[in-house]
């Protein structure tokens, strides 16, 4: 959780760069929100009306989620649609690294905006990569943010730290208090995975860590959304993918991420 030395830190507000454009905020200003609280200590460095820690450690206290410069609503369909693909090679690869190009895809697809992919222009450095309707989506939406240079980076991968972020951005209510994890304290995405773990979307791990430097595998990505979205394990299809076995400690919230069916809790 220790910056390097090296990482510039423009406005000396004690995050790097790299952490500010990972958090959303301004790497050339101390203060984004205006609010007379340096962005590393500010626990809503977006939010010009809060600006310190809601609540208490004891409790379970639940604060309002600011509203976003675009309304984000997950659709509530009886049919629950796929969020995320496998290979050509009908391979899911749960143990691979996620990366931010498909981080966007299934944001967008989450979200129910995939209509709006014949109607956005992409633009930038990743105007021909794959994802990049999808990066533009998500971009305008402020779930995700680019680099200075005007660079997305859509190939390289997403740490546990950066999901807790994402997920945090997606919440309707932030929920404080209950459990942390042994290895978080100080690190620049403590907030957001604590406020994750409170509302019950984030374990860890057994040793009572939480990794946040750790990439983030596939299989991870779609237990966290599952959990995020109240989507249940889906039980009872058949296997949809080569290398993941119904031995496998993600195989039925794979199998619901990645295949349409009826949500028959409706």
């Amino acid at each position: 959780g220790i910056p390097d030395s090296t990482d510039p830190d423009d406005d000396n507000d004690g995050l790097t760069d790299e952490q500010e454009i990972k958090l959303g905020t301004n790497p050339k200003d101390p203060d984004t929100d205006r609010d007379g609280v340096n962005d590393k200590d500010d626990y809503y460095p977006l939010d010009p009306t809060r600006s310190s820690y809601s609540g208490n450690n004891s409790g379970g206290n639940v604060t309002p989620k600011p509203d976003k410069p675009d309304s984000i609503e997950v659709p509530d369909h009886k049919e629950v649609k796929a969020y995320i693909i496998g290979h050509q090679d009908g391979s899911f690869k749960p143990e691979k690294g996620i990366t931010r190009a498909e981080m966007a895809a299934i944001l967008v697809r989450i979200l129910g905006k995939e209509a709006e992919l014949s109607s956005v222009s992409s633009t930038g450095v990743d105007a021909e990569h794959w994802a990049a309707k999808y990066i533009a989506i998500i971009t305008k939406l402020g779930l995700m943010v680019g680099y200075p240079d005007g660079s997305f980076k859509p190939n390289q991968t997403i740490t546990r730290a950066e999901m807790a972020v994402i997920i945090n951005r997606l919440m309707e209510h932030i929920e404080t208090g209950g459990k942390s994890f042994s290895d978080i304290n100080g690190h620049w995405a403590q907030t957001a995975i604590d406020q994750g773990t409170a509302a019950g979307i984030f374990n860890g791990y057994k040793d009572g860590t939480f990794a946040p430097n750790r990439v983030l595998t596939r299989a991870e990505a779609v237990v966290i959304f599952n959990r995020q979205q109240g989507r249940s394990p889906l039980a009872g299809a058949d296997q949809q993918w080569s290398d993941v076995s119904q031995k496998h400690w993600a195989y039925e919230d794979i199998q619901t991420a990645s295949i349409d069916h009826e949500n028959k809790e409706q």
